[in-house]
């Protein structure tokens, strides 16, 4: 290359080469004609000459042939040089094609090793995971292929199981797609799909699978796969070698939930220059509450290239599956339980258990468990069902027992004393300590010591056979409970510990917010009753203890859970700042002068609460509509399209459904209304007491008296049609009754031992009836019984056809809830609904839900699919009797308390249907972080305020102890960091660990602006004095000046030009640019116009937080459309009254109703 880069004649000639062989060819064609036509001519003057006899001419001839010869002569000559010059660039040219072929051999060679040292580094990869996974070779081998939902974030319509392998295998396949989020509950198999997603691919050479757990990740942020590489022992220029490999990487990246931190790791750790995909887990509790946390996985711009799924729980088939398979490679050492067939009976016979055994951790435990509940009969000694918290105790005390064993064996003694004890101690220890640091693994350093080494050593032989014992498993020098609701469960251990002791340290550290752990303390609840006023005592200590605040939260937080009755209580004085009471019973409770902050009582119950003199910063606030109908409501019916609610005791009362305004009261009925049922097409409304009665829906006139020789009629109902109405009485029998006939069509006599409930399907072919024995009955119109349903265990309280004709709902005392398929009358699926008796079930008017009221005070909704429980309501303070859908959106549901609740069905979630925020500030200075999800405000009371952009709501405050006007604030770039100025202080929060630091401001003055250096190890202030000051962050001291500002200096941002950092510093007329020594480099004219008083302008979503008089709106500013409002004028808090916003302007009140 080097030689025909300096030889200019080489590359002319190597560009001619053919031109050079075509002259060449030419010449010597030239030379053999020029020849041949020479010697010809010669010929010819010879003749001449041997004719002419003139000596003259002859001598002339002579010369003219002695020229022509000498020119053949030179002509000859000159193609002999040009043929040897010819000869010699050949060669040459050969010699660099020779070359050319030896650097090609060279770089063939070069390739080689690349390759094979890629190779090599693939065949480490492997070889690294597939010595990880030797150790789930036998859980691997009983794995049972999941169900899930795909879900895209724009779509809320009804979706259908799908198989988790199989969509999981297009998403690789796809050479479009990117991220997969695939999200599922506590105990799903959410790491167990991510094992067996390796192990196969692991099985083919197209991919590279690396598996990351994020909780043994130190760097998850931005050295998420060098550290995973690392610890396979690739090294830098082999991880470089990755990047610009062409073979797929698949990452696997489990348990985003459990690093506490809500970032795009696709985004920090640049994934994009990998030639990868990433799958990653999380729990869907942990984004449930945030509507736009798709954008925490989607690349950036990609938004089409993100995919999600949602594993859902076992179905009975996937149990039993799994039960063959699991006893068919293990051994038990328990007789008569070799037999899946026996588990599959006592998981059927135990109340509650098949329930729980959906989630497959759970009926892995239960495996080992289950022979010993048996043994132990507490099935039959408890009088509620048996929880989960059953299931984990048995669990660990049985691996407990075990584990002592196998020391006692391994170490050929008798006991060890007080070595279950330990177990428990430590592993409470461990569990509370890493609660309390929002960690679920722990690293073990042998060379470094601290709180960890206490209980991890392994060189210590009493530390580690102690260690031996706690359910904890270690890789790569992490130790992690073996599943994380084991660690939640040690932490409700030693939570309970804290409270019998009162010893509150360890629950008086962080709030407890994760729902599987407030699960295991409710549960606890539910099984000893009298904890419920240890906790109480908590919250009431906090009147005279401030330092008691995060231990009164969890308490306040565990009851409210627990369904906890506050109603009338005196809670004065409290301090629960933050504490979770939605959907709480706090009706006339006193909360005057307490410590209310952020208190969350969205849907809660508050009806002549006292909040006065209460400290109520970013308290939430929701208010159901209900209806105070003054008696017990016996029964309940509405229609959407007549609007009406109609409820009944000893008379009926019909109300609009949507204003709840009373319309009219029908008196007539001379016993209490049992039943009611409503004919739409005749706006007709039937009651049942002593007699039926048929009224105009419009007047309230009765219209027919049906009389059954004084017997009392139990239920009623008409068909879809409206021509017919069936009734149960107490003599057992069914009558039906046409109404256009006028006439009784036939009794179907003896049907139950005492009926509960009848309804006609709505083809108007049959009729379901139940009653005080576990059957169903189907008959048809001609008083024939055409099938009988068995599968309850006790009585049968309510039967439902769903309005498509496709199902019939089922309910019973013991709150277990069955689907039937309304062709085949086969079941579909069957769930313990409720821990007591149903009373009523439901419908959706567009079939795709189930309502369930019960006597435990709750109503629930269901997915018709799969009777997963979508959302669980509560606010009854005494058992529900019925429930109704008023339309597609709204449930009510009416019980012994006398209420009438509303709950709102929008977004298959409850929300409040009113609310407000309460806030009394004038914000000075407002900025959003980078990827525009949270916007940052200060206040005039030392207060920053962190919120969340789509919602409106406050998430974190920050309060400086001066109480002076925050006057600049400012994210860092990558979101961890947020630092203030006021005019005595500059302090920097580190939002992850909750750290603070201060620095004086004696310099600055007023601050306008402020800004971090990209690695947060510098922040730069400026303002009214015209200087910028850039501060060491970890040492406090000032370490560049900068000056020859002319005005007040706005803006302030570090930014690297060409590979070198500088700070751009704005002022009114110029922007100056400094080097890191404070050397002047540049001074500019500003372009830039910017009021830093009014208003904020996010111009990629378009929208606008204006900051003035006390409020902060957020609007579009296209459209001007306000999108949400924070701030109050004016509002009286006493009862919950409502009060108005105040827009920036001053010019508008909002109404929060609106």
């Amino acid at each position: 290359m080097i030689i025909l880069e300096s030889n200019a004649k080489v590359i002319k000639i190597l560009k001619n080469i053919d031109y050079i062989k075509q002259n060449k060819k030419g010449l010597k064609d030239a030379f053999n004609k020029t020849e041949s036509e020479q010697l010809k001519m010669i010929n010819n003057w010879n003749i001449q000459l041997n004719e002419v006899l003139n000596q003259d001419l002859k001598n002339n001839k002579f010369d003219q042939i002695k020229l022509y010869t000498q020119n053949l002569e030179y002509l000859k000559d000159n193609i002999g040089i040009e043929i040897q010059q010819l000869q010699i660039e050949m060669k040459k040219i050969e010699n660099i094609s020779t070359q050319l072929d030896n650097n090609q051999k060279t770089l063939n060679l070069i390739d080689s090793k690349i390759q094979r040292s890629i190779i090599e580094i693939n065949k480490e990869i492997r070889k690294y995971q597939q010595q990880y996974y030797q150790d789930y070779t036998q859980s691997l081998a009983m794995y049972i292929p999941q169900k899930g939902v795909q879900k895209y974030s724009d779509i809320q319509n009804q979706q259908k199981y799908i198989d988790v392998d199989k969509q999981v295998n297009s998403f690789i396949e796809n050479e479009e797609a990117t991220v997969m989020l695939i999200q599922g509950a506590a105990g799903t198999g959410k790491t167990m799909l991510c094992h067996w997603l390796i192990q196969n691919l692991l099985k083919t050479e197209k991919y590279i699978p690396i598996y990351i757990s994020l909780s043994q990740t130190e760097n998850y942020l931005t050295n998420l796969v060098e550290e995973s590489l690392q610890n396979m022992k690739i090294n830098d220029n082999e991880h470089q070698q990755l990047i610009n490999l062409q073979q797929q990487i698949i990452l696997i990246i489990d348990g985003y939930d459990e690093i506490g931190c809500q970032k795009n790791l696709y985004n920090t750790n640049k994934l994009e220059q990998y030639n990868c995909k990433m799958i990653i887990t999380c729990r869907s509790t942990y984004v449930l509450n945030n509507p736009t946390y798709f954008k925490l996985f989607t690349p950036k711009n990609q938004t089409q290239n993100y995919c999600e799924l949602i594993i859902v729980m076992f179905t009975e088939n996937q149990i039993w599956e799994y039960l063959q398979r699991h006893i068919n490679n293990i051994k038990l050492t328990k007789e008569n339980w070799n037999d899946w067939q026996v588990y599959k009976q006592w998981i059927i016979n135990i109340p509650g258990l098949i329930e729980l055994v959906q989630n497959p951790f759970i009926l892995n435990m239960i495996v080992e468990v289950l022979p010993i509940i048996v043994e132990s009969k507490q099935y039959e000694n408890i009088n509620q069902k048996l929880l989960s918290l059953d299931i984990y105790e048995k669990f660990i005390c049985n691996w407990f027992n075990n584990e002592e064993n196998k020391i006692i064996v391994n170490n050929n003694i008798i006991s060890i004393p007080n070595i279950l004890d330990m177990f428990e101690e430590v592993s409470t220890k461990l569990a509370i300590m890493m609660f309390n640091d929002g960690i679920s693994s722990i690293k073990y350093d042998k060379y470094r010591q601290n709180k960890w080494t206490k209980y991890l050593d392994p060189n210590d032989i009493n530390k580690s056979t102690v260690l031996r014992g706690v359910p904890l498993q270690n890789s790569n020098q992490y130790y992690c409970y073996i599943h994380k609701t084991i660690l939640e469960y040690f932490t409700m251990k030693g939570g309970i510990n804290n409270i019998l002791t009162s010893n509150y340290v360890d629950i008086n550290i962080k709030l407890i917010t994760d729902e599987g752990l407030i699960k295991f303390y409710t549960e606890y609840l539910q099984k000893h009753p009298d904890m419920n006023q240890l906790l109480l005592q908590i919250v009431i200590q906090s009147k005279t203890n401030n330092d008691m605040q995060v231990a009164a939260a969890n308490a306040i937080t565990i009851l409210n859970f627990a369904n906890f009755n506050f109603n009338g209580m005196d809670l004065s004085g409290i301090n629960i700042p933050f504490a979770n009471l939605q959907s709480c019973l706090m009706d006339s409770v006193n909360f005057s002068n307490s410590n209310l902050n952020n208190v969350n009582f969205e849907n809660s119950w508050l009806r002549n609460s006292n909040f006065t003199n209460s400290d109520m910063s970013d308290v939430i606030f929701g208010e159901m509509k209900y209806i105070d109908a003054e008696y017990d409501i016996y029964c309940m019916v509405a229609n959407q399209n007549m609007k009406i609610l109609v409820t009944a005791n000893e008379f009926v009362d019909i109300w609009h459904s949507e204003t709840q305004q009373l319309k009219f009261r029908i008196k007539n009925h001379t016993s209490t209304v049992n039943a009611l049922d409503i004919n739409s097409n005749q706006n007709m409304i039937a009651t049942a007491s002593n007699q039926i009665n048929i009224f105009d829906a419009e007047t309230g006139k009765t219209i027919i008296e049906l009389n059954y020789e004084q017997q009392r009629i139990i239920t009623i109902a008409f068909s879809a049609s409206g021509r017919y109405i069936a009734s149960g009485c107490e003599d057992q029998c069914i009558r039906i009754y046409d109404l256009l006939l006028k006439k009784e069509l036939i009794i179907i006599n003896e049907v139950h031992s005492a009926i509960n409930k009848i309804c006609f399907s709505c083809d108007e072919k049959c009729i379901a009836s139940c009653g005080r024995e576990p059957d169903i009955k189907i008959w048809n119109l001609q008083g024939q019984l055409i099938h009988t349903l068995t599968g309850h265990t006790d009585f049968v309280w309510a039967v439902q056809f769903s309005q498509n004709s496709k199902y019939l709902a089922s309910v019973d005392r013991m709150g277990q809830l069955i689907v039937w398929d309304a062709l085949t009358f086969q079941q579909v699926k069957s769930v313990n609904a409720h821990s007591q008796q149903i009373s009523d079930v439901q419908f959706s008017v567009n079939g795709e839900y189930l309502a369930t009221c019960s006597f435990d005070t709750t109503v629930k909704i269901w997915n018709i699919q799969n009777l997963e429980v979508i959302k669980k309501f509560q606010g009854h303070s005494s058992f529900v009797r019925c429930v109704q859908f008023i339309n597609e959106t709204t449930l009510v549901s009416g019980g012994r308390d006398n209420l009438i609740k509303y709950w709102d069905l929008q977004y298959i979630s409850f929300k409040s249907l009113s609310k407000f925020q309460y806030i009394d500030k004038k914000y000075n200075c407002l900025v959003s972080n980078i990827e525009e999800t949270i916007v940052a405000s200060g206040d005039d009371n030392s207060t920053i305020t962190l919120w969340d952009i789509n919602s409106g709501k406050s998430i974190l405050m920050l309060k400086n102890e001066q109480t002076e006007t925050i006057q600049a604030i400012q994210f860092s770039y990558d979101g961890k960091y947020i630092a203030g100025a006021s005019e005595s202080q500059i302090f920097v929060w580190d939002i992850d660990k909750k750290i603070i630091k201060f620095f004086k401001n004696t310099q600055c003055g007023v601050i306008y602006a402020i800004s971090f250096n990209l690695d947060n190890t510098l922040i730069a202030v400026g303002g009214l004095n015209k200087i910028v000051y850039v501060y060491n962050i970890v040492s406090g001291l000032i370490e560049i000046t900068l000056n020859g500002m002319k005005t007040p200096v706005y803006q302030i941002q570090f930014v690297k030009q060409n590979e070198q950092l500088v700070l751009l510093v704005n002022e009114m007329q110029y922007q100056f640019c400094f080097d890191m020594k404070g050397q002047l480099l540049s001074k500019t004219l500003n372009n830039i116009r910017q009021d830093p008083y009014n208003i904020y302008l996010d111009k990629i979503q378009q929208q606008a937080y204006i900051y003035e008089n006390k409020s902060i709106i957020m609007k579009n500013y296209e459209s001007n459309k306000i999108i949400w409002v924070q701030g109050v004028h004016s509002i009286n808090i006493h009862g919950i009254q409502p009060g108005n916003f105040l827009s920036a302007n001053n010019l508008a009140l909002i109404s929060q109703q609106k």
